[in-house]
């Protein structure tokens, strides 16, 4: 008896293997499409002080632990830094490129180089009397929401050429969260 249970199953088996190798499996279908372009998203910073309602891209170089933005109560502006002693204040005022070249212009120490002019932005340096390039800045105005902000590189910081244009393309890419 236990040699028919043994022969029923190992024909079963045989009859299964030949059943299933027989019959056609459908193929899977593989959908291919077209390679992807990797899209490397940027860091940002939002900046929600006092109402302002911002957010700034943080340049590939800058480390993003070290970004932050806080709202100065004494002089009424946020203030954006990026890092070390990289930093640049947004102020809600009237000011324009017009005025700051107007004051720039009356100064009785320094006179000063403008690049980059515009009607909105302005990269500028301080030479000293004896001529010798002291310092750059940079400065922009924007409106925002009907609102006119002022945005200035830290006037008390001293800056090299390399350094302004890290501070420049971080205020540049400065736009409005509806």
């Amino acid at each position: 008896m236990m040699k028919t249970v043994v022969r029923t199953i190992f024909l079963f088996a045989i009859a299964m293997g030949v059943f299933t190798g027989c019959s056609p499996e459908p193929e899977a279908i593989v959908e291919q499409s077209a390679p992807e372009e990797i899209v490397e998203e940027k860091s940002t910073l939002r900046i929600d002080d006092n109402g302002l309602n911002m957010i700034m891209s943080i340049p590939d170089h800058i480390d993003q632990a070290e970004v932050s933005s806080t709202y100065n109560n004494v002089l009424g502006r946020s203030e954006v830094f990026l890092g070390g002693d990289l930093m640049f204040s947004i102020s809600e005022e009237d000011r324009s490129i017009s005025d700051l070249k107007s004051d720039l212009r009356n100064d009785q120490l320094f006179t000063y180089k403008f690049y980059d002019e515009g009607t909105e932005a302005l990269l500028y340096q301080a030479v000293l009397p004896n001529g010798e390039e002291y310092l750059y800045q940079y400065a922009r105005e924007l409106n925002v929401n009907g609102k006119q902000y002022f945005i200035h590189t830290d006037q008390d910081a001293e800056y090299s050429l390399q350094r302004i244009k890290m501070l420049k393309s971080a205020i540049n890419s400065l736009v409005s969260i509806q």
